[in-house]
């Protein structure tokens, strides 16, 4: 069966296959112009820049072949950058391998940043091979050439013994380097000055026994300039294996201490954790622990646990009795009562502490409505006696029969509002001549007496008042002052009426 090709050498379409040269499940569906089923649409080739192709492979060496070569393959399905088919191709590439490189150089700036925060950390930093061989490529290339120890003391490294296990031939080059420079073995040339005088190591080495806990020999020689403890060894045998001797004394009081701690750990009620564990013992981290007793360790982590869920049930008990209490009671009463800190009753129990604030602010809400409801009767209670009285309901008054448990505010504010309920169930009614001369006060207060008649009624048990004052009951409401008040004369006002 033939097949129109185009310039590509590329098929034009698909010849239309018999129902027996199909498989059944494509057969069943029916021939759609298609031989084998669906296929993919043919990439249009077309001109490239060569420029972005020379972009394109250089990212090679930044993202590495596994990447750069992935990149590839998913949006354009080649091996290669030369064989990028179009120009749209080659920019979707671009683009995607610049994303990549800069997420690249941004690792890199973090493991940067990581680094120079930890540069004063005790324990040294774990580097890859590539990393360790990079290192020693640039000492390979410096003046003067730097000896191994100088570049372990630069990685942080205690030993050289590290490079030879990374590269074998890139270690022997740089010692020879520094053999080659001259300054190998200056001690031995004649003339050369003593790194240091054998007085001056006896007095350092007797000082270093004397401590409680002394450093290694090593440490020694390589503060004092030396690059080991040999030649320390030579010279003072006695008092090097004194000290190693206190060493390995110390160790094992450390290791029986730390054994001790992990074994109370298992019978300590709470059980404490690791981390607590190490604190105590006085180290950075609990691998230590883990390094030489990891069974304790494991048991310890299990009592922990099982003692955690014990803690959580216990308060998860106590929290959902505290639910059905009353009066509510509030997180804060009951971290009390628990002896428990509030985060950690939070992060234990996060549901049943929201359900008690909640159940807390509800009942606050609720005791709040209905003080304020008991302190409206009692108000309106007073008001009614002293007006049964004959006397004038001022705050001052309603507060001393109070008494000093509320508000002064939420009294002035509900004295106000029975005021002029009160004055209003008056004016209402129909036995305005019959009141008294306190309520007619009461009703020029609010300014309720608004109409000629109310005024007239009220100016009846104003006797004793000024032809002013009066007057000034029958102005437009405009041209009376807001603040106009009306007192009796030969009275001096107070501040309460």
């Amino acid at each position: 069966m033939w097949a129109p090709l185009n310039q590509h050498r590329q098929p034009l379409h698909f010849p239309t296959l018999p129902q027996w040269a199909l498989p059944r499940s494509i057969a069943a569906a029916g021939n759609n112009n298609s031989g084998t089923g669906p296929r993919t649409a043919a990439v249009q080739r077309g001109p490239i820049d060569q420029k972005t192709t020379a972009k394109i492979e250089g990212f090679r060496r930044i993202l590495g072949q596994p990447i750069y070569g992935e990149i590839l393959w998913r949006i354009a399905q080649a091996r290669r950058a030369n064989a990028i088919p179009n120009a749209q191709l080659q920019s979707d590439i671009s683009g995607a391998m610049e994303r990549a490189a800069r997420g690249i150089r941004n690792w890199d700036q973090l493991k940067q940043t990581l680094q120079s925060c930890r540069k004063d950390c005790r324990v040294p930093l774990a580097r890859s091979r590539e990393q360790v061989r990079a290192a020693m490529r640039e000492a390979l290339h410096e003046q003067p050439p730097p000896s191994l120890s100088e570049i372990a003391r630069r990685l942080d490294y205690k030993g050289v013994e590290g490079f030879r296990d990374v590269d074998k031939t890139l270690s022997k080059q740089l010692a020879a380097n520094y053999r080659k420079s001259g300054r190998t073995h200056w001690w031995r040339k004649p003339g050369a000055a003593r790194i240091c005088e054998p007085a001056e190591i006896q007095a350092v080495l007797e000082q270093l026994l004397a401590e409680k806990h002394p450093r290694s020999l090593y440490e020694l020689a390589v503060s004092l300039g030396y690059v080991n403890e040999g030649y320390i060894q030579l010279k003072f045998p006695q008092l090097c294996s004194a000290i190693r001797q206190k060493i390995r004394t110390n160790n094992e009081e450390r290791i029986t201490a730390m054994k001790r701690a992990l074994e109370s750990a298992l019978n300590d009620e709470p059980p404490a954790s690791l981390e607590e564990l190490r604190r105590q013992l006085g180290y950075s981290c609990s691998t230590v622990l883990k390094k030489y007793f990891p069974g304790l360790c494991d048991e310890v982590s299990t009592r922990r646990r099982l003692h955690r869920r014990q803690k959580i049930l216990e308060l998860t008990k106590a929290l959902e009795s505290a639910l059905s209490d009353v009066p509510a009671p509030s997180l804060v009463s009951l971290c009390k009562t628990l002896n428990t800190p509030e985060h950690t009753l939070e992060k234990m129990c996060p549901r049943e502490c929201a359900s008690i604030r909640a159940r807390y602010r509800h009942a606050r809400v609720n005791n709040s409505v209905r003080r304020k409801e008991q302190l409206q009767q009692d108000v309106r209670k007073i008001l009614r006696k002293l007006h049964g009285e004959g006397k004038y309901p001022t705050i001052k008054q309603v507060g001393d029969l109070l008494g000093s448990r509320n508000n002064w505010f939420e009294v002035s504010a509900v004295v106000a509002t029975i005021r002029t309920e009160l004055c209003h169930s008056l004016t209402t009614g129909s036995s305005l001549l019959s009141i008294s001369p306190a309520t007619a006060r009461l009703l020029l207060k609010r300014n309720v007496a608004r109409t000629t008649r109310l005024k007239h009624i009220v100016c009846i048990h104003l006797e004793h008042q000024t032809p002013r004052v009066l007057a000034a009951l029958f102005k437009p409401e405009s041209q009376r002052s807001a603040n106009a008040t009306f007192r009796p004369s030969g009275k001096s006002p107070t501040r309460n009426q």
